[in-house]
């Protein structure tokens, strides 16, 4: 019997760059998982660590409204909270 494969999205060039870009200068992130696998969270976390920011993690349910962008992202000082929506567009 055949499995059934999994599509979803993986962390990208693209995710990485703008992670990079916007992440520039913060040194803790708090990071908001809304659904999305688990092997895609642990690459967003591989990322920031691999960025030299260090990284809590937290799984939500749903929140309306449902963002449009995979990252959102909120400053305070060098601390950031990152909300991450896996299939949402990148850009919206």
């Amino acid at each position: 019997m055949p499995q059934e494969e999994q599509h979803f999205t993986q962390i990208d060039d693209d995710d990485i760059r703008f992670l990079s870009t916007q992440l520039r200068g913060v040194k803790q992130a708090r990071v908001r998982f809304l659904a999305g696998t688990p092997e895609f969270q642990l690459e967003v976390i591989e990322v920031l660590l691999a960025l030299g920011v260090s990284a809590t993690s937290e799984r939500m349910g749903m929140i309306a409204p449902y963002p449009k962008r995979r990252f959102s992202i909120r400053y305070k000082g060098d601390s950031a909270i990152v909300t991450v929506a896996q299939d949402a567009e990148l850009m919206g």
